[in-house]
């Protein structure tokens, strides 16, 4: 068994939020020691998060969500077919079922009660001033995941973003208190057929998914809450699960991991780089009617040099420009297929 794992191109490269694991590369070494048949290779991406636009829509024949990934994987991707291997297991839907993290019994008692009704059952609301009384019922609304995620900053078209959201909004069931309703509409919202079978005609490489086993999915969902965050820890139940199959410094590794840490040292020159696929964006009619064009073109001016770690910044180009240029990238070619 060789088992793969994507590390960033250099300590330097590697850029996330704090505490965050930037680097899987050291505990999957470990594991991999625990079992003399398993081979460990450390993969480093070479590529730009561009590279992937042709083939994604080629082959996907639909818009990548996260394209800061696609770097890594496809380095992946190529190490393993210069192997001559056939069949790649993934994870992907570990989050939902063996490696499920649930919320803690207080933020469960929060979304299904009420916030009110938590702080007054606590006697919160009865000494404390007013502006702390609001500042804790705000922290605590964040605590309990009530309140609507922070928004990512839009590059869609001022025009057409309210028409969007309101189709949005309309498909939208709110938030689920009930976990298990909560992950069956997030796993029957997930579609990776699409990624699946480009990367089967790209690298003749079929992905399979262990942990998205129907058998395995059903007993996770089966489970009570209290199981996957036994004693106050998250994850439980996998780690328990895995306690004589993992190294104890896995086991006991509270760090969540992060994704292509290195993804911006992709790119050579970011700012002709993405200029000029912004470029090829506004000589579009279809993707410059769908994007903010001059919000685009103002961020890629500011492209950071080394503020990285203010609130906002990653988030800004790592996720909300990329997305961008992936969507209209797409529409781009899609409307040069379909002419005039």
């Amino acid at each position: 068994v060789v088992a793969f794992t994507a590390v960033p191109r250099s300590n330097d490269a590697a850029i996330g939020p704090p505490h965050r694991l930037l680097d899987e590369g050291s505990f999957a070494a470990k594991t991999a020691a625990l079992y003399p048949n398993i081979e460990h290779v450390r993969v480093k991406a070479k590529e730009s998060p561009l590279d992937a636009l042709s083939w994604v829509f080629e082959l996907c024949e639909q818009p990548t969500l996260n394209l800061c990934n696609q770097a890594w994987r496809s380095a992946i991707n190529d190490r393993v077919q210069s192997r001559g291997i056939a069949v790649l297991l993934n994870g992907q839907a570990g989050n939902f079922t063996l490696s499920y993290r649930v919320s803690s019994p207080f933020r469960q008692r929060l979304r299904a009660r009420g916030l009110a009704v938590a702080l007054d059952e606590a006697r919160a609301l009865s000494w404390a001033p007013g502006g702390f009384r609001q500042g804790l019922f705000q922290a605590l609304t964040r605590f309990s995941g009530t309140a609507a995620p922070p928004r990512l900053h839009s590059f869609i078209n001022p025009e057409r973003r309210f028409e969007l959201e309101a189709a949005a909004a309309a498909r939208s069931n709110g938030h689920l208190a009930d976990s298990r309703s909560d992950r069956v509409a997030s796993i029957q919202r997930i579609d990776k057929s699409f990624y699946d079978k480009g990367t089967l005609a790209r690298w003749r490489i079929e992905e399979r998914d262990p942990t998205a086993d129907r058998r395995l999915v059903e007993f996770c969902l089966s489970v009570p809450d209290v199981q996957y965050r036994l004693g106050g820890i998250p994850g439980s139940l996998g780690r328990r699960a895995m306690a004589d199959r993992l190294p104890k410094e896995v086991i006991q590794l509270r760090t969540r991991g992060f994704q292509a840490a290195d993804w911006q040292a992709g790119f050579t020159d970011p700012k002709r780089e993405l200029g000029e696929e912004v470029a090829g964006l506004a000589a579009c009619e279809a993707s410059a009617r769908l994007l903010d064009i001059p919000a685009l073109r103002d961020a890629i001016e500011h492209w950071p040099s080394d503020n990285w770690g203010e609130p906002g910044v990653l988030d800004l180009y790592r996720l909300s420009l990329l997305r961008a240029l992936s969507i209209g990238d797409f529409a781009r070619r899609a409307a040069a297929l379909r002419g005039p």
